[in-house]
C-alpha cells in the first residue's frame, strides 16, 4: 500500500489526510501489527535510536583522537625529523584548515547520496592517512599525509550531526546532542593520555598504528550495525533505499523494531533527482541567519584550541614535564569537556520545553498539539488540526537551495518553527526552517553571555598563571583548562543544535559550515600562538585573546536579537 504524500513543490497541490489507510500494515513492520493513527517522525525505537547514537558517536571520536593524540608528541617529531617546533606546529595548523575544507566536501555528499556513502569513503581515507603516517620518513611525508588524515577523520563530526537530526525533533535533540559531542569529546581527555603514554614507551608511531587498527575495526562495524537514516532517502526509516549498501541493515531495523508503522512504497513516477550542492556551506556560512551565531562560536573556539596547542610546549618550558606528563595535565580539559557538553544537551532540552509551554500558555494551546516534531515513536499519537488553513512560508530554505517553490496549504499544527516546505518521501519530517514567531533564540542562546563570559575569565587565569609559573603550583593552569573545555564545548554543542533545528534538512551542510569557519580561524590562530606567545609574553598574548572574544560576542547577541526577525523574511 502506498500512502498519500504531500508534494510540496507542485502548484496547488492538496495536503494528504494525516490518518493513514485503514488496511493494517503488512506483517513484520513492527512488532505490534495494530495500525497507527499518525505516522511517527521515525520508525527506530528507543533501543534502536541508542544504538544509532552511540555509532555516530563513537565515529566522530575519531578527528579527537587523530588530533589530541598528536600533541604530546610534538617535541619528539622536532627532535626525530631535525626541524623546528614551530616547523611541527604547520602540521597541526595543516591539519586543522583540512579539518575545515574537508566537511564542506563530505557533507553535502552525505545530504544527497546518503549517510552510509560518506561514513564509508571517510573512513577508507583516514585508514589509508594512518598507514601512511605510522611509515613516514621525512617531514613533507608527515605534512601531506597529516591533511589527508585530517580529511578523512573530520567530516564524522558533521555527518554525525546530519545523522542526529534525522531521528529526532527539536524537543529532544538537545540532549541527543550532548551525547553525540560527548563522544565527540572523549578523545580530548584520554588522547593526549594515550598519545603520550605511546610515544614515551613505544615511539610516535605507535600512535598512528593505533588509530589505524581503531578505524579498521570500526569500519567493519559501521557497515554492519548503522542503518541509513538520511530522511530524503528512507523517509521515517519505512522507505527501502534503492542501493544495496542503503538497504542493509535498515531491513534488519524495520523487522525488529517496536514502533508501530506502516510500509511506504516510492512513487511510481520519476523522481527529481537531487544533485550534489558543494556550495551549498558556504550559503548557509555567509547568510544573515547563521554568519553571526558562527562567527561568534569560530572565535571562542579558536581561542580553546590555541591553548589547547600550546599546551605542551608551555608545561614543558615552564614546569619541565616529560610526554607522559604532558599528555597527563590534558586530563582536565578533556574531562570538563565531557562533563560540559553532558550538562548542556540536558539544559538545552529543559530550556526547550520551558519557552515552549510559555509561548503555548500565551497561544492558549497545549505543547503537544503545538509541536509537530513531537516523536510519537514511543507516546500516544497527537490530534491534528483542520487540514487546509494556510501557513506563511519561509523564503530562508529557497534562497539558500536556489529553487523557487510555490506555497502550498498544509495542516496548521500552531507550531511555533513550521514551514510549508515539505518532502514528499515523509508526511513526517521536520519544518525545512525555524518560523514564524516562537522564540528559538530564548529557547537556545539564553545561557550563552554567562558561559561566554566563564570562558574569558578561565582563559586570563590560564595566561597569566602561566606567566608567573615560578610562583604558582602547576594544577592552576590544569584547573583552569578545565573550565575552558566545559565552556568551550558548551557553547559549541548550543551551537550546533541551534543550526540543526533551523537547517534540518541540511544538517550536514550547516554542520559543515560551522565546521570551515572555525577550522579556518583555529588552523590560522594554532600558527600563530606561539611566535606571539615569545614576542608579548604568555599573560599578555591570553589576554589578548580575550579582548578577540570580547569583540566577537557582539555576534552572539546580534542573533538573540534578530535571528527570528531574519528568518521571517
Amino acid at each position: 500500500m502506498t500512502p498519500k504524500t504531500n508534494n510540496s513543490g507542485s502548484e496547488n497541490s492538496e495536503v494528504a489526510p494525516m490518518t493513514p489507510p485503514p488496511e493494517p500494515p503488512p506483517s513484520g513492520t513492527g512488532t505490534d501489527n495494530a495500525e497507527p493513527e499518525t505516522e511517527p517522525y521515525t520508525i527506530f525505537d528507543k533501543r534502536q535510536k541508542v544504538l544509532i547514537v552511540v555509532i555516530s558517536s563513537i565515529a566522530a571520536t575519531f578527528s579527537g583522537f587523530a588530533g589530541n593524540s598528536y600533541f604530546p608528541a610534538l617535541p619528539a617529531l622536532a627532535e626525530d625529523f631535525n626541524v623546528s617546533i614551530d616547523l611541527i606546529n604547520l602540521t597541526v595548523t595543516s591539519y586543522l584548515l583540512f579539518q575545515g575544507l574537508a566537511p564542506s566536501l563530505w557533507g553535502p555528499i552525505s545530504d544527497v547520496k546518503g549517510r552510509r556513502v560518506a561514513y564509508c569513503f571517510t573512513f577508507i581515507v583516514f585508514l589509508g592517512a594512518c598507514i601512511g603516517l605510522a611509515l613516514a620518513n621525512n617531514y613533507a611525508t608527515l605534512l601531506v599525509l597529516r591533511c589527508l588524515q585530517s580529511t578523512g577523520s573530520a567530516s564524522t563530526i558533521a555527518i554525525g550531526s546530519g545523522v542526529i537530526g534525522d531521528i529526532t525533533t527539536r524537543a529532544d535533540r538537545g540532549g541527543v546532542m550532548g551525547v553525540f559531542q560527548a563522544g565527540l569529546l572523549v578523545p580530548v581527555a584520554v588522547a593526549p593520555v594515550i598519545g603520550g603514554a605511546l610515544a614515551g614507551t613505544l615511539g610516535w608511531r605507535s600512535i598512528f598504528w593505533c588509530l589505524a587498527i581503531y578505524s579498521g575495526v570500526f569500519l567493519v562495524f559501521l557497515v554492519l550495525l548503522l542503518p541509513e537514516t538520511l530522511r530524503s532517502v528512507v523517509g521515517n526509516g519505512s522507505l527501502v533505499p534503492k542501493s544495496i549498501l542503503g538497504r542493509y541493515p535498515l531491513r534488519f531495523y524495520q523487522a525488529r523494531t517496536r514502533t508501530k508503522w506502516v510500509r511506504q512504497e516510492r512513487p511510481r513516477k520519476k523522481e527529481e533527482k537531487k544533485s550534489v550542492d558543494l556550495m551549498g556551506p558556504l550559503r548557509i556560512l555567509f547568510s544573515k541567519q547563521a554568519a553571526p551565531m558562527m562567527l561568534y562560536t569560530a572565535v571562542y573556539y579558536t581561542v580553546w584550541q590555541m591553548t589547547i596547542t600550546a599546551m605542551s610546549t608551555l608545561f614543558e618550558e615552564k614546569y619541565g614535564l616529560d610526554d607522559t606528563q604532558i599528555g597527563l595535565t590534558f586530563i582536565g580539559n578533556g574531562v570538563g569537556s565531557i562533563i560540559g557538553t553532558l550538562v548542556t544537551g540536558k539544559i538545552l532540552n529543559v530550556d526547550y520545553r520551558r519557552v515552549m509551554d510559555q509561548w503555548n500558555a500565551e497561544k492558549g494551546q497545549s505543547s503537544l498539539a503545538s509541536d509537530p516534531e513531537t516523536d510519537t515513536t514511543e507516546s500516544s499519537p497527537t490530534k491534528r488540526e483542520k487540514v487546509g488553513e494556510s501557513n506563511p512560508g519561509n523564503n530562508l530554505h529557497r534562497r539558500l537551495s536556489g529553487r523557487r517553490d510555490s506555497t502550498t496549504e498544509r495542516p496548521n499544527t500552531g507550531d511555533p518553527c513550521s514551514s510549508p516546505e515539505q518532502s514528499a518521501e515523509s508526511r513526517t519530517t521536520e519544518p525545512k526552517t525555524t518560523g514564524t514567531s516562537f522564540p528559538l533564540e530564548k529557547a537556545r542562546l539564553s545561557r550563552l553571555p554567562y558561559i561566554s563570559l566563564l570562558q574569558c575569565l578561565s582563559i586570563l587565569l590560564f595566561g597569566w598563571s602561566l606567566n608567573y609559573s615560578s610562583h604558582i603550583h602547576i594544577s592552576v593552569p590544569i584547573i583552569s583548562t578545565f573550565i575552558t573545555g566545559w565552556t568551550a564545548v558548551s557553547t559549541l554543542s548550543t551551537a550546533t543544535t541551534y543550526l540543526v533545528d533551523i537547517f534540518h534538512d541540511k544538517s550536514a551542510a550547516a554542520g559543515a559550515s560551522l565546521n570551515l569557519v572555525r577550522c579556518l580561524l583555529a588552523a590560522a590562530g594554532a600558527s600563530f600562538v606561539m611566535p606571539l606567545i615569545t614576542n608579548i609574553g604568555v599573560g599578555w598574548a591570553f589576554t589578548a585573546f580575550v579582548g578577540l572574544q570580547g569583540v566577537a560576542v557582539g555576534g552572539l547577541f546580534v542573533q538573540m536579537r534578530c535571528g527570528g526577525r531574519w528568518r521571517e523574511t
